[in-house]
């Protein structure tokens, strides 16, 4: 019994969720009434068990508010928290992996995926090539691969001239 007693009077919020932890709280204070005789006791002690962003917003409450009105205060603290917290990630995953974002790089929409600064083509994401050279592009819309052609004529690179011998 008196172990109990100590794990209330030393229960904290922790990894818990804040339901977790009223429900762990409501447990063990059962064990340990005459540390909580007046409604506002408990609610002094649920507060100072919180983690200390969730406690310093309810502190201020804690004399005007039942037991089950800071309980529901901080679990939809906890929520909004929550929600927050993933919008945040969100716009960071956003702006890190290059997803468009709703606005133009370059003069020019973007898919879903930005790839500027990738390499490859932006047609079919193959990495042996780039959309100017992609080959089915160009029979596509009825032309011909003259450009594939070219680059290819211009990697060529001629053997230097021969000099005629003084001698």
């Amino acid at each position: 019994m008196d172990e109990i007693r100590r794990q209330f009077e030393h229960l904290k919020h922790g990894i818990m969720s804040v339901t977790e932890y009223e429900m762990e709280f409501t447990k063990l204070s059962e064990y340990a009434p005459n540390l909580i005789l007046a409604e506002r006791e408990k609610v002094r002690r649920f507060i100072e068990g919180l983690n200390p962003h969730m406690a310093k917003d309810m502190t201020s409450h804690q004399d005007d508010k039942t037991y089950l009105q800071v309980v529901n205060n901080t679990t939809r603290k906890e929520a909004f928290d929550k929600i927050a917290r993933k919008a945040r990630d969100n716009n960071k995953k956003a702006r890190t992996t290059g997803i468009y974002s709703g606005f133009s790089v370059g003069g020019k929409r973007h898919p879903v995926k930005c790839l500027l600064g990738q390499k490859g083509c932006f047609h079919c994401h193959d990495p042996s090539h780039i959309k100017r050279d992609y080959p089915l592009l160009g029979q596509a819309s009825g032309k011909t691969l003259t450009t594939q052609a070219t680059s290819m004529v211009n990697s060529i690179v001629a053997p230097p001239p021969v000099r005629a011998s003084n001698t």
